[in-house]
């Protein structure tokens, strides 16, 4: 049983109800506002049935608080983001960010019926348990794999042309990284030396 257990709701109308049914619980508090902007209280275990709508930014912002274990319901299509590797189709800049800072394990899916109202597409449970980071500033990974996953069925050599200049890809070939891969078939590894190399660069070219 947890000692303390605090929720977020951001529907007034669902606040009042909660209030009124969990009043005998002398362990539960609930907060009324949207958990995407308000602080977040110091959490063990954070447990969502997640909006499909705010599921990126939010998985995002359990990055940033690092949050010791997330067990969320989301889009199974978003889920198998969350887990795929380099070359899948469903690999990508929240694939990047997530893995380097979590394991995921996928427990559970459900179809449409197993919810009401009965939503378009399959859920799936997660697990995140956070583990070191391999990379130390994810505003810096959140810069480089924006930049590069524009357009991540080019090669490497083309984007870092197109935005940074060859000067750029230089740099790159010379710590001895492939520039004719294309971006999607880029492991984690790569990225982080890409951001060592040129993270502030581009994060710098972002904010102009």
């Amino acid at each position: 049983m947890a000692s303390q257990v605090i929720t977020i709701e951001i529907d007034g109308r669902l606040v009042k109800i909660a209030e009124r049914v969990l009043s005998g619980l002398g362990n539960v508090s609930v907060i009324q506002g949207d958990a995407l902007r308000i602080p977040w209280p110091s959490t063990d275990v954070l447990i969502s049935n997640v909006p499909y709508s705010i599921t990126s930014p939010l998985i995002i912002r359990i990055i940033k608080e690092r949050i010791p274990v997330a067990l969320l319901t989301i889009q199974r299509e978003v889920a198998d983001r969350l887990v795929s590797g380099p070359g899948s189709d469903n690999y990508g800049r929240l694939s990047i960010i997530t893995q380097c800072n979590y394991s995921v394990n996928v427990l559970s899916t459900y179809p449409p019926d197993s919810f009401y109202p009965s939503p378009e597409v399959y859920s799936t449970l997660v697990m995140m348990i956070r583990r070191e980071p391999c990379y130390s500033d994810i505003r810096i990974l959140e810069s480089v794999t924006n930049l590069l996953f524009r357009h991540r069925n080019r090669i490497l050599r083309w984007v870092l042309n197109k935005y940074l200049g060859p000067d750029a890809v230089n740099i790159v070939i010379n710590v001895g990284i492939d520039v004719n891969t294309r971006i999607r078939q880029l492991g984690i590894n790569e990225l982080i030396r890409i951001a060592d190399l040129l993270g502030q660069f581009i994060n710098d070219t972002n904010n102009h």
